[in-house]
Parts: structure tokens; sequence; C-alpha cells
């Protein structure tokens, strides 16, 4: 498993000094009663990863990417096509985006502007 360990149920399993504060163990109470047994977290790819044992919603993913990203911080899942799945964990994983990813609001709040070089780029092949 890529990134490093940040939380886990069996909490001997964890050294002190790997924990972001200790405030997460707040959030986690709820998420270890929803079936979460770790959470890693990889900094540099924007990973998160709850491995869980099998019952744990969107809310109390909601709840950890908000502690641990802030809650202005958007984050998605992928479904990849079938060929592609990786599935030897009960994992979810979240995948931060960057301030120029774009991503479908449902409120339809924010901007459908082109925030990155491949999208302007394409734009302007298009125009030609």
């Amino acid at each position: 498993m890529t990134g490093l360990l940040i939380w886990a149920r069996e909490t001997s399993t964890l050294a002190p000094d790997t924990l972001i504060d200790a405030g997460l163990w707040s959030i986690l109470d709820v998420a270890e009663h929803q079936g979460a047994e770790r959470i890693y977290l990889d900094r540099d790819l924007g990973l998160l990863s709850v491995e869980h044992e099998g019952g744990i919603n969107w809310e109390t993913l909601q709840e950890i990417k908000n502690y641990v990203w802030g809650e202005d911080a958007c984050a998605i899942e992928v479904y990849p096509p079938t060929n592609r799945v990786v599935n030897n964990l009960p994992m979810r994983h979240l995948w931060r985006l960057g301030p120029y990813d774009w991503w479908p609001d449902l409120i339809r709040e924010g901007s459908a502007d082109l925030g990155t070089l491949r999208e302007r780029y394409e734009r302007k092949a298009q125009a030609r």
C-alpha cells in the first residue's frame, strides 16, 4: 500500500508520531463504527485510501476527506473499465483534485472555464 498509515482500528499498529494530529481520533471514532479498519494518506499523489469492512458510507468518507484535506477540497472516486479494476482489498480511494481540475458540480455552482493546459490546447486546435 502506498502512503502513510494515519489511523488504524488496532492502535497498537500505529506509531504515535504517524498521526496527523489528535483531533483525527474524534472523526475516526465515527469511521470505526462505520467499519473503517485503516486509513492511508499519500500526500504526493493526493490519495486517501480507506480500508473497511464493507459497510463504510458516503457521509463517513466525506468527514474523513474534510478533516484530512479541508472542507473546500474536492475529491473523487474512480470506477475504471472492468479490465482495469484492482480489487484485492475492501478499500475506497479518494483522489484529491487540484484547483484547475474540472469536476461535475451537481448544484451548478462554480465555473466551467477551461482551466488546464490540455483544455486550452484543444480549444485552440478546434478553432483553427
